[in-house]
């Protein structure tokens, strides 16, 4: 199964003062990064993060959501970006489906 993951810094992922930023790039986002690469070289992720900006579109290949939230808690971005997770329905589940229905309408016709 793959997933849309659209992920934004949040207030806790942006430090008040110089010290504050070092300690959330060295415990949260740096490593999150890390795993973030990790899963790019392994196949299980597309994506990236908008050039000059800390918000991230990700596709993620999981076998199930729990999967993908198990996925989703290793990373040390949690607390410092907010995500909302989408489930993507292949193409080609989308169109037997909607020939299904053509077939439907067709028969209903007659």
């Amino acid at each position: 199964m793959k997933f849309l993951a659209l992920m934004k810094i949040n207030n806790d992922g942006i430090g008040n003062n110089d010290e504050e930023n070092r300690k959330i790039l060295t415990e949260k986002i740096i490593p999150g990064l890390k795993i973030l690469e990790s899963w790019e070289a392994d196949g299980k992720l597309e994506g990236g993060l908008f050039h000059g900006q800390r918000s991230a579109v990700l596709i993620v290949e999981a076998e199930s959501l729990d999967e993908l939230d198990g996925m989703m808690e290793t990373l040390h971005l949690n607390g410092a970006f907010d995500a909302d997770i989408i489930e993507l329905q292949p193409i080609s589940d989308a169109l037997a489906k909607d020939e299904e229905v053509l077939k439907t309408l067709d028969s209903s016709d007659a």
